[in-house]
């Protein structure tokens, strides 16, 4: 079965399982929801210090527990 009949059977009868989900902009999404993702002032990523920063984007991975960043 080729690629566009699958995709046409998991539009038709639906998937046999779960599926992925991604959120497509993870930075809209922290701003929205940054109280519940992190414990660090909203300042922290307009800040130089690059450490602080990386705890914020730990923070989110930790929280949504990501399989994928952002490049």
């Amino acid at each position: 079965m080729d690629s566009k009949r699958r995709m046409l059977e998991a539009i038709s009868r639906g998937l046999e399982s779960e599926f992925p989900v991604v959120i497509p902009y993870t930075g809209i999404f922290l701003r929205d929801h940054w109280e519940e993702i992190t414990d660090k002032p909203w300042w922290v990523m307009s800040n130089i210090n690059l450490s602080a920063r990386l705890e914020v984007e730990e923070d989110l991975l930790k929280r949504l527990d990501l399989d994928w960043v952002e490049c």
